[in-house]
């Protein structure tokens, strides 16, 4: 075993180490659950961050890391932590806060009253909060009141699953959308962008005879869609296409090369809208 390999799992047994430690330390001094959940939530991910950060080096000193993505991890890594992170978050949280809502409250007893604090004390609370009366006038009274969860504690908790779950949603759906769209690509599907440069393949008819008619072109390629002019050129000589019609494949127009044109090669010019010109490689033969 290399020194590099002891170094990383030396590191990885700290990490864990650690958050085992945390863990127990909690236990020990019977932190409440509204900090024994945050903290307990945090270091997990610290954890998993750590992890990944011995990974990315691993993968450095192996010369396998692509420096083009955070953390020179393998394109996707960080959007599938990100993902896994909220999920385990809403699981832990809408546990914590079932089990919290669900659980009976525990009981607490109001001792040695007289009958009239008896009394009042039972008219300041609702019917289900009062347990039990035990008790006489001589000795005095004990009543058992059981403080039932507020309203407000559960339309809080119902707002939070709501939103962290909105958020679960939103990022689970852009991670495994992404996904989608690059294993389309990788099967040879092409994804247009809207600022791709035009690229033309192929042009038909590859050789056009002098005529006064009119004659159909078609121009073959990707990223066409807003071309709206095609022009031939040969020295001085310009002929402007009519009848233009674009997609994003292919581009169709009508070309009138008169027998006044000169013979020879002749150059394909396209423009977009907004004048920019995109010269194609190939060319048409007159004759």
């Amino acid at each position: 075993m290399s020194k590099f390999s002891k170094i990383v799992g030396i590191g990885m047994f700290a990490i864990f180490f650690a958050l085992i430690v945390l863990i127990y330390l909690m236990g020990a001094w019977k932190v409440t659950d509204s900090i024994a959940l945050p903290a307990l939530a945090i270091t997990g991910i610290v954890v998993l961050l750590g992890s990944l950060a011995l990974v990315a080096v691993t993968f450095s000193y192996m010369g396998i890391g692509d420096k083009t993505q955070a953390l020179a991890l393998p394109e996707g890594s960080v959007r599938a932590v990100i993902a896994l992170c909220l999920l385990v978050l809403f699981a832990i949280l809408s546990i914590y806060l079932y089990g919290k809502l669900a659980s009976p409250q525990p009981i607490q007893s109001f001792t040695e009253l007289t009958a009239v604090d008896k009394d009042n004390l039972i008219k300041s609370l609702s019917p289900i909060d009062v347990v039990g009366v035990t008790g006489s006038d001589d000795k005095g009274f004990t009543v058992y009141v059981r403080q039932s969860v507020r309203a407000e504690s559960v339309d809080f908790a119902k707002q939070i699953l709501v939103m962290l779950g909105t958020l679960v949603a939103s990022i689970s759906s852009f991670y495994f959308g992404s996904r989608t769209a690059e294993s389309t690509t990788s099967k040879g599907t092409t994804v247009l962008s809207v600022d791709a440069q035009p690229n033309v393949s192929s042009v038909s008819p590859s050789t056009i005879v002098r005529s006064p008619v009119a004659k159909s072109l078609l121009i073959f390629g990707q990223n066409l869609g807003g071309i709206q002019n095609v022009s031939l050129t040969n020295g001085t000589a310009v002929i402007r296409a009519s009848g233009v019609t674009a997609t994003p494949g292919a581009v169709t127009c009508d070309v009138k090369v008169g027998t006044d044109a000169p013979a020879g090669t002749w150059s394909i010019s396209l423009s977009d809208a907004a004048g920019k010109t995109f010269p194609a490689s190939q060319t048409i033969s007159v004759s």
